[in-house]
């Protein structure tokens, strides 16, 4: 969720939220406010801060007529400022980060500024403004209602077991020795052909079964490399590989690939057989699969019975 957006939307609807009514003060009283506020600033860390304390201050800014323009003030406390900050941040599990909270802070104040002003100029009472503002209504409770039914759409460990056990087909992995020769980094002298005579040599002593990460050393050593090369055994989806190195998939044990270029690598692979993807490897992807299709379900189920009818005329496109 962008905090931003989100705040144009929401704060446009409730902007009265952290209003007050007038209040009257001495001046001491005011002055003593102030110093202690200043105070608090220099010596409290924010998250000491007590729920009810002021943190956003607005003069001249009131629901209410006040007896003395000193005393129209809007104050909004750190519980109600606290409460719109997660409201926005919602769904953003590091919430909201100390200089955001600062931003929102300031947009948030001089909204409230223009919104009061506009209030002043008729500008709310204008039919436009009402229908934007019923409008940006049914877009936060829409919002609000898909994030509730996503929350709850979550899949459970059972549900994720289940369903890889009634799928397990289609998390079928291959197991492979994957070697990989880089384009970008040569050694002293080194020319890209011979870089890829390199990777044709290597190909062929992994035909002749030599060993693939012993191999692979090899190649990290003529390279010039001077960091651990990576690994050469994965198990892999076949639907994970690249368009041009699905041939892989249909190679029988033993056989080695063509030596297949992509991203100033040259790779090669030895086919070792079909192997199932463990569970913790196919969870996420099993996770988001039911979970969307749960979203759809229950957004169909919310819809049912209620499908527009539009006008063919008014709505179509050749108009």
């Amino acid at each position: 969720m962008k905090l931003i957006s989100c705040a144009l939307i929401l704060l446009s609807c409730s902007y009265a939220v952290g209003q007050t009514a007038p209040t009257k003060s001495s001046p001491a009283a005011q002055g003593k406010t102030a110093g202690d506020a200043h105070h608090m600033k220099q010596n409290v860390a924010a998250d000491e801060l007590t729920p009810d304390t002021v943190v956003i201050t607005i003069p001249g800014v009131c629901d209410a007529p006040a007896a003395h323009p000193k005393d129209c003030k809007t104050e909004i406390t750190r519980a109600q400022f606290d409460a719109l900050a997660a409201a926005l941040s919602e769904g953003n599990p590091e919430g909201i980060t100390k200089e955001k909270r600062s931003r929102l802070g300031q947009q948030y104040a001089e909204m409230l500024v223009y919104s009061k002003e506009a209030e002043k100029r008729g500008i709310d009472k204008d039919p436009s403004t009402e229908l934007l503002v019923r409008f940006a209504r049914v877009q936060v409770l829409t919002q609000r209602l898909l994030q509730a039914v996503q929350q709850k759409s979550q899949p459970t460990p059972e549900e994720i077991k289940k369903y890889y056990e009634e799928h397990s087909t289609a998390y079928q992995g291959i197991s492979v020795q994957r070697i990989m020769i880089p384009l970008g980094h040569k050694g002293e002298g080194t020319k890209p052909e011979d870089v890829k005579t390199l990777a044709e040599e290597t190909r062929k002593k992994l035909v002749a079964g030599e060993d693939p990460a012993k191999l692979q050393q090899e190649v990290y050593t003529k390279l010039g490399f001077k960091i651990e090369p990576p690994e050469t055994a994965l198990i892999v989806r076949a639907n994970s590989l690249p368009p041009d190195q699905q041939s892989v998939t249909k190679l029988k044990p033993g056989e080695v690939s063509q030596v297949f270029s992509e991203n100033e690598t040259l790779t090669i692979y030895k086919f070792e057989g079909l192997k199932p993807l463990p569970l913790e490897g196919a969870s996420e992807d099993i996770r988001g699969t039911i979970e969307e299709q749960k979203v759809q379900d229950a957004g169909k189920a919310i819809r049912t019975g209620h499908d527009p009818v539009l006008n063919v005329v008014y709505f179509s496109p050749h108009q």
